[in-house]
């Protein structure tokens, strides 16, 4: 139940009226600060609380509620008093302490030796806590003439303690971009972007996009210089894939623009000063930023149905043509040359293969999709009215609108958009790219569940659960031989496959019971990026922990 103002008033009243000793009144005020601060009601929260300090002047609980509604209000000033106040009051409150460092992070500014104080003092009570570190960092960073070195060492203690903070390593990318080091932001960029360990981090990725790019535009060429480029349009690939379950559409947008930009300079960037390795693998980066952003052009045309801008039939009437595009593009050819002899571990090795599979998985499952709902021949119709010269301008009016032609866009240059055809895709190369896929994304369950329910509605592919659950928890006993004896803990293959089956069992009878996609002509099952998760919080956790038993890490 969500308290409002006029409740706490109400029930203020009620006691009032109950209630005549001034004493009591009083004392029941703190409680009555309480509720207004829940309300939100923060005027009032520190009236009262101040009230209740009259007779009971050393409560700590009183000091801590006003810093409080005073940091909801802003009041930094004033909370540090409330604060310090309550721990001369009562020593003992480590939280209030974090608190008062907390609140210098904000105004260091102001009195940065007293900061430093604080900081000193936090340190000996609670070492190596995060807020001290965010105190240490502010009061560094404010400093006219700023010591970078001392600042990098700060960084770097605290990456010992908190490695898979995003937080921290933006801040090392912005500080070797401040004093111009280049070569160590990209070098920091390239060694985290193929743990995958932020792919799904906005504030990550908008970074790292900037240090690859800045690194290419002051490099002076050469093969590094090609692949920042290739980095930054990747890692730009990854931002929009997020960006359509955390952003708006006018924002999605406004990324898909910076993709396409750069696809551009992709269509007409020279491979000839490149060595020839990298000219062969320059070129199937190029079908790949194609393939990618076709895809995402479909999902953005759905996206813009979702929230109501267009109809979801003429959403389907765009975003078909550009689905059956994209699963042109066929994925690389893991035995050539230059993917053999580049001389980087695998998973660098096979960055546009396992993108290439991961694009080919969904696109090729939405196509088989809509051949069941609507038939091959509608398929046809739609390539053929939009893949045409007035169907490109229709594209590209509904995408860009009044700034088309404006636009640095590879969807305007790109000659063999005019030359579609459509085919059914291949369901022998659909459950290879299925399986490299599920195997490269393991933590990513709702991919694993929605492939599964895009194979029991098309019956594409042979999803296997066994096959599945024994690639991602290799190594595990099939089954407990004895249920008596065996430990909770125990994990078998035989777990994973059975939960696999019923999660998917589940998915698909709440999607059938679902009539809406039949009231609006919305797709039964939408695309993975623009849906809502298809299981349960419950079910993720469980996958997540099972993952940890078997492994001993996180995703």
């Amino acid at each position: 139940m969500v308290l409002t103002a006029s409740d706490v008033a109400n029930y203020v009243s009620r006691f009032e009226q109950v209630v005549k000793d001034p004493r009591k009144r009083c004392l029941k005020k703190l409680d009555f600060a309480k509720l207004y601060r829940e309300a939100k009601c923060f005027d009032l929260a520190i009236e009262y609380a101040r009230e209740y300090l009259k007779v009971n002047p050393k409560d700590h609980r009183a000091y801590n509620l006003l810093g409080a509604a005073s940091e909801e209000l802003e009041d930094w000033g004033n909370a540090l008093k409330y604060y310090k106040r309550s721990v001369e009051v009562q020593r003992n409150q480590k939280e209030i302490l974090i608190k008062i460092v907390d609140v210098y992070s904000k105004v260091c500014h102001e009195e940065p030796d007293v900061a430093k104080v604080w900081a000193d003092k936090a340190e000996t009570i609670i070492p190596c806590h995060p807020a001290i570190f965010n105190l240490r960092w502010s009061l560094l960073a404010q400093c006219d003439n700023k010591d970078f070195e001392e600042m990098e060492d700060l960084l770097a203690q605290e990456l010992v303690r908190r490695p898979r903070e995003s937080d921290l390593h933006v801040k090392l990318l912005e500080l070797y971009m401040e004093k111009g080091d280049f070569q160590e932001a990209y070098a920091h960029c390239r060694s985290l972007l193929f743990s995958h360990v932020f792919q799904n981090n906005k504030d990550w990725l908008l970074c790292s996009s900037e240090v690859f790019m800045q690194y290419y535009q002051n490099s002076v060429g050469g093969d590094e210089n090609v692949l920042s480029f290739m980095y930054c349009a990747y890692v730009m690939c990854c931002l929009m894939a997020i960006s359509f379950k955390t952003s708006t559409v006018i924002e999605a947008r406004d990324v898909f623009e910076r993709l396409d930009e750069a696809g551009s300079k992709v269509y007409v960037m020279e491979t000839s000063t490149m060595s020839a390795d990298l000219q062969d693998e320059f070129e199937v980066f190029r079908a790949e930023i194609r393939g990618q952003l076709y895809f995402f052009l479909a999902l953005l045309n759905y996206k813009m149905a979702q929230e109501g801008e267009i109809s979801w039939s003429y959403a389907a009437r765009l975003a078909c043509p550009c689905l059956v595009i994209s699963s042109s593009i066929t994925i690389p050819d893991k035995k050539v040359g230059w993917l053999q002899r580049k001389p980087y571990p695998e998973n660098e090795r096979m960055l546009w293969y396992d993108m290439a599979c991961l694009r080919r998985s969904q696109t090729d499952h939405m196509l088989l999709s809509i051949e069941r709902e609507m038939g091959s021949e509608w398929i046809q119709t739609r390539v053929s009215d939009i893949c045409s010269r007035p169907g490109k301008s229709e594209l590209i009016d509904q995408l860009y609108g009044d700034i088309a032609s404006n636009q640095k866009s590879l969807l305007m240059m790109d000659k063999e958009f005019l030359m579609t055809e459509y085919k059914t895709p291949d369901l022998e190369l659909l459950e290879l790219c299925d399986q490299v896929a599920i195997t490269g994304n393991p933590g990513n369950f709702d991919l694993l569940i929605w492939i599964g329910i895009s194979n029991h509605f098309t019956r594409s592919s042979k999803f296997e659960a066994p096959k599945i659950a024994s690639e991602l928890f290799f190594g595990i006993q099939f089954d407990v031989n004895d249920l008596e004896n065996c430990s909770p803990f125990t994990l078998s293959t035989l777990d994973i496959e059975v939960f696999i089956e019923a999660v998917i069992y589940s998915c698909v009878d709440r999607l059938l019971n679902d009539d809406r996609h039949q009231a609006q002509c919305e797709p039964m099952l939408l695309p993975l990026a623009i849906r809502d998760s298809l299981c349960t919080n419950a079910q993720s956790d469980l996958w997540d922990a099972a993952f940890r038993l078997h492994t001993g890490k996180t995703w």
